[in-house]
């Protein structure tokens, strides 16, 4: 799971930094040809480039036939076709990944608490807010005009915005703070600043957020100019005016505070005639395309999932799930396998179709494979007595002594079942018929518990200890044997006989 979170990160960001450098050799030429509308609206690639690595990548299934075992070809590694990226994430030592995410978590935790600062920093510079003909007025001079807010708007004027601003300057410094209004830059400035905490170890995220807000300030100018044509003058000298502030919101819709150079593009477009009105619509369109065609693009280039269609003999194909591709895995219970390896329902040992089990056996499955709460396949092929499967694993390697605790191993389940064809067979191919696993005790136990006589006597015939003792699990010196734990009078006079004492 780690992992998965890291690759995911990791390959947002190369599709956001990828977005971001193309954006950044195109702004300019498009606001001078297009619009700075236009400019603006080429950052949403960003996003969309990011979202789109998030969304499952196309499926091809690949048809293999297998016709012996000795025919499949070694597996290829289960990243073969995942780029370099996604190995290296997905292949990072647990405590690595573990401290990889941690510091990343921390990371983005520090830098909310920065942004969040300097919100406060900036909200108590301006002082108490009064309301007044729609607008909030600060107590505060020097600061503002701003938008303030995400969920609220506001716009925020200084103390000193009479006195500061002409008549004619107000009315443009207003219909300034509108436009962003109007355009919801507020909500855009706290999903920018969002991307900032996520993508903190990324300095690419940090100097889009700076040239976004840019475009953002020049885009509502722009607008204003269009709506006041012959206020030029009085707009230039009102920027001049709100220029020099020693910070700004991060969350804000205003000016970013990078010093008087800054400037001069805001004056030079000022200068400058506007595209026209059907070269601006054009490069809207272009600029939207732009983004859309970024995601897609994105989610083109993740490595496609694969499923491996394998036909083995005559019997059907049997689908396996990316996972499984490449070591032709089964899962850990068989009476879910099929279903886990998007195989479709197969049903479990014994059930409605061994066969096509035993074709999944067949094509290289890791009949060892164990999960907590599970089992392995042959402790299931122990629990419901079918021999044929468990006969089929044990030649196909299956570990007749694997311990699976919660499920004891499959002597322990075949002991506990009264299934004896299937204890003969695991003991005739070494199962160990005294072997203890923690909390489900031994054989002899299992089947003494059970009530089972002819169980007990099949176990003790074949040279079960009758006074092997064993700890519980549950409580510290606890103890049982074959004799403590069975009811059953036959039983318990049968252990005495063959030496059981207690």
């Amino acid at each position: 799971m780690i992992s998965e979170i890291l690759t995911a990160l990791l390959r947002t960001n190369l599709a956001a930094s990828a977005a971001v450098l193309v954006i950044l050799a195109l702004r300019i030429p498009v606001a001078r040809r297009l619009g700075v509308r236009a400019a603006y609206v080429l950052w949403s690639a960003v996003p969309l480039a990011a979202a789109a690595c998030l969304i499952p990548a196309r499926m091809v299934v690949l048809h293999r036939a297998i016709v012996r075992v000795a025919e499949v070809a070694p597996a290829a590694p289960a990243t073969a076709g995942a780029t370099a990226l996604g190995h290296a994430a997905s292949h990072l030592a647990p405590s690595a990944a573990a401290i990889a995410t941690t510091v990343w978590a921390l990371g983005a935790v520090l830098w909310v608490a920065v942004l969040a600062w300097r919100q406060h920093r900036f909200s108590r510079a301006l002082g108490p807010l009064s309301r007044e003909a729609g607008v909030y007025r600060a107590q505060a001079a020097g600061l503002g005009p701003v938008l303030l807010g995400a969920l609220r708007p506001r716009i925020v004027l200084p103390a000193d915005f009479e006195t500061r601003f002409t008549p004619r300057e107000q009315v443009v410094v207003l219909a300034h703070e509108q436009a962003h209004l109007r355009a919801g830059d507020h909500l855009v400035n706290v999903a920018v600043a969002a991307f900032q905490c996520l993508c903190w170890f990324n300095p690419l995220a940090h100097l889009a957020a700076f040239h976004l807000r840019v475009d953002q300030e020049l885009a509502c100018d722009a607008e204003v100019v269009a709506r006041h044509p012959r206020a030029r003058k009085a707009y230039a000298e009102a920027m001049l005016k709100t220029q020099a502030v020693p910070f700004a919101s991060p969350l804000g819709c205003q000016w970013p505070a990078t010093g008087p150079s800054s400037l001069r593009r805001r004056i030079a477009m000022l200068k400058t005639l506007a595209p026209s009105l059907p070269r601006r619509v054009a490069g809207l369109v272009l600029a939207a395309g732009f983004s859309v065609s970024a995601g897609v693009a994105a989610w083109a280039a993740q490595p496609p999932r694969v499923q491996t269609a394998v036909a083995i003999g005559p019997g059907p194909a049997v689908r396996l799930a990316p996972t499984a591709v490449a070591s032709l895995r089964l899962s850990p219970q068989i009476a879910h396998s099929a279903h886990r390896l998007g195989a479709g329902p197969v049903g479990a040992i014994g059930g409605d179709d061994p066969a096509q089990v035993g074709r999944l056996i067949e094509a290289g499955a890791d009949v060892d494979r164990y999960r907590p709460g599970d089992g392995t396949l042959l402790v299931e092929a122990a629990r419901v007595s079918d021999l044929v499967t468990a006969r089929r694993l044990i030649a196909a390697g299956a570990d007749v002594n694997r311990a699976a605790p919660g499920d004891g191993n499959p002597l322990i389940q075949a002991a506990a079942n009264g299934h004896e064809a299937i204890a003969a067979l695991l003991l005739d191919h070494g199962a160990d018929i005294n072997a203890f696993v923690l909390g489900d005790e031994t054989p002899l136990i299992a089947a003494a518990r059970s009530q089972n006589p002819g169980m007990v006597r099949f176990l003790v015939e074949r040279g079960a200890d009758v006074n092997l003792t064993v700890p519980t699990g549950n409580r510290p010196g606890e103890t049982r044997s074959p004799l403590s734990v069975t009811r059953d009078p036959t039983i318990a006079d049968y252990l005495r006989s063959h030496g059981a004492r207690g």
